[in-house]
C-alpha cells in the first residue's frame, strides 16, 4: 500500500548511457500530478482541493475501494522498492499495520457522499460477480503456481450496469492519483464522476480490467516509459481482489494486459447489460511494479526454477 509522494520510473539496466541520460530527462519533466508533500492517501483530514471536483474543502475519509468491497480489514505497508527485486516471490517486508481497510482524505464531503450513493452499489455487484468466477483460495493458489499468462475463458457479465461500474472506477482512480490535477487535465472525468451523461474519453487515457487472485494489495501512481524511445506515461493502479484496476495516461495500449473498459462511459447511467468477455486476464501481485501480474510460476521460470 505505497503512501509515498515521490513517483518512480523504471528504466532497462542494459541501456545505453545516453538513452538513460534522454530517458531521466524526459521523466524528470513529465508531470506527476501529484501534490508536492501529499501522500498517495492522506492518513490525517485537511484543507485541500478534492481529487474529484476540484474545490478547496476539508477533506473526508474515503475507502479505496468501497468498504463494502471487503475492504475493511487490517492491512500492513510494505517496502516499495525491494519488491522490485527481480528474484523476488515472496511478499517484501511488512511495515506499519493499518486497521479497518486501506483509506484517505482525499474527497469533499459532497463528492464522497455522491459517489458512495450513485456507483458504489453497482461496484458491489461486480464484485460478487468477480469473486464468483475467481473461486477458492485454494484454487487461485494452484493457478500462481503456474508459469505463463493465466486467462479466464467466456466470464459472463449478468445483467449489469457497465456505466456506473466504471464511473466507480474512475472516482477511485482519482482518488489515488496523488491529487486534483487529472482532472484538472481531463474535466470529462469530473462529469462522468459526479453523473454527467454520457461521453468517449480522450485518446490519452485507458481504463484497464483484469481478475485479480492475490491477497496482495497494490495501490498507487507511478511513472513508466520506454528507455529506448525516451516515452514517458503514467499509471494509476487499485489491485485488490477480485480486480485489478489500471488506468494508462499517454501510454501505448496495454489490451495484451487488461480488458479495456474505458468505452464503458459511452453507456448510459441506466443501460442495463448483459455480456461476456471472451478472455479476461487472471492476474497475481508479486511486484510492485504496475501491470506485473505474473504468477509465482512464471517468476520462479525467469530465474530458473530456484525455489
Amino acid at each position: 500500500m505505497p503512501s509515498s509522494s515521490n513517483p518512480a520510473f523504471i528504466v532497462h539496466n542494459g541501456a545505453s548511457h545516453e538513452k538513460l541520460a534522454a530517458f531521466q530527462a524526459a521523466a524528470l519533466a513529465y508531470p506527476s500530478g501529484m501534490t508536492e508533500a501529499v501522500p498517495v492517501l492522506p492518513g490525517r483530514r485537511m484543507n485541500a482541493r478534492c481529487r474529484i471536483c476540484g474545490g478547496y474543502a476539508v477533506l473526508t475519509e474515503e475507502h479505496i475501494p468501497p468498504q463494502s468491497a471487503y475492504n475493511k480489514g487490517r492491512m500492513a505497508d510494505v517496502a516499495v522498492l525491494a519488491s522490485f527485486t527481480p528474484d523476488v516471490v515472496d511478499p517484501p517486508e511488512r511495515g506499519r499495520i493499518v486497521q479497518g481497510g486501506m483509506r484517505g482524505y482525499t474527497l469533499c464531503e459532497k463528492c464522497n457522499n455522491f459517489t458512495g450513493a450513485r456507483w458504489v452499489p453497482e461496484y458491489r455487484v461486480w464484485v460478487q460477480h468477480g469473486g464468483n468466477r475467481l473461486g477458492s483460495r485454494s484454487k487461485m493458489d494452484s493457478l500462481d503456481q503456474q508459469p505463463g499468462i493465466v486467462v479466464a475463458k467466456d466470464v459472463v457479465f449478468t445483467e449489469v450496469y457497465p456505466a456506473r461500474f466504471v464511473r466507480q472506477v474512475i472516482a477511485m482512480m482519482m482518488s489515488l492519483s496523488g491529487g486534483p490535477e487529472l482532472g484538472d487535465r481531463f474535466p470529462v472525468l469530473r462529469d462522468l464522476a459526479l453523473g454527467g451523461v454520457r461521453a468517449s474519453l480522450p485518446a490519452e487515457i485507458r481504463f484497464y480490467l483484469v481478475l485479480y487472485g492475490s491477497q496482495l494489495v497494490r495501490a498507487g501512481s507511478m511513472r513508466m516509459g520506454n528507455v529506448d524511445t525516451a516515452a514517458v506515461w503514467r499509471v494509476i493502479q487499485l489491485d485488490f481482489a477480485p480486480f485489478g484496476l489500471f488506468a494508462v495516461v499517454d501510454g501505448p495500449p496495454m489490451d495484451s494486459v487488461g480488458h479495456d473498459i474505458s468505452g464503458f462511459t459511452e453507456n448510459g447511467v441506466d443501460d442495463r447489460v448483459t455480456f461476456t468477455v471472451p478472455e479476461l486476464r487472471v492476474g497475481f501481485g508479486h511486484k510492485s511494479v504496475p501491470r506485473d501480474y505474473g504468477t509465482a510460476g512464471q517468476l520462479l521460470a525467469d530465474r530458473g526454477g530456484a525455489s
